[in-house]
């Protein structure tokens, strides 16, 4: 593996967060999302969502890059949480890694970086949302420190739901 370099991302790095980010999702929920929606992800239209995200990003919201070989192998967003009531606490929107880089500390970096960042703004700890039945990815999470903080949501999507559980770190 080359060497990583991190990076606040631009509107030029949509297309490329978008690519990542459907493959992830196509890879990681394979079984746990209906097969037909994750055919239907296209990138190009997250490329547009990304462009706005990255347009309209407001007061301590950031997305930052893994950029490997000057490719972008993904990706971290974090902010201000948008549900909590309570203040002094940031959330994880998305942790994204292609599949290709996973298991090579990428995503540790990511995370480290992305704390941080919440850390500078002040901070005191952050929650993410989890999909269930994604074991692998929570038993990493909990490798990092994360724990379940006992609250769940489902997300109601056209023809299926997802349950998401909610992880917590303080910092």
């Amino acid at each position: 593996m080359g060497s990583l370099l991190l990076r606040q991302a631009n509107t030029d790095d949509a297309q490329r967060i978008a690519q990542v980010h459907v493959t992830t999702w196509q890879n990681a929920y394979l079984g746990m999302i209906p097969d037909g929606y994750l055919e239907s992800l296209s990138v190009d239209r997250r490329a547009q969502n990304w462009v706005k995200i990255l347009e309209s990003a407001t007061a301590g919201n950031q997305t930052i890059v893994a950029e490997m070989d000057g490719v972008i192998v993904g990706f971290i967003g974090i902010g201000p949480s948008r549900e909590s009531e309570e203040t002094g606490l940031g959330e994880v929107f998305s942790i994204y890694v292609e599949p290709n880089f996973q298991s090579h500390g990428v995503g540790s970096k990511l995370m480290q970086e992305g704390i941080q960042l919440l850390k500078e703004q002040g901070l005191n700890g952050a929650v993410l949302w989890v999909l269930n039945q994604n074991i692998r990815t929570r038993a990493w999470y909990e490798s990092h420190g994360w724990q379940s903080s006992g609250k769940s949501k489902t997300e109601k999507r056209a023809d299926f739901e997802l349950l998401e559980y909610q992880y917590a770190l303080n910092f």
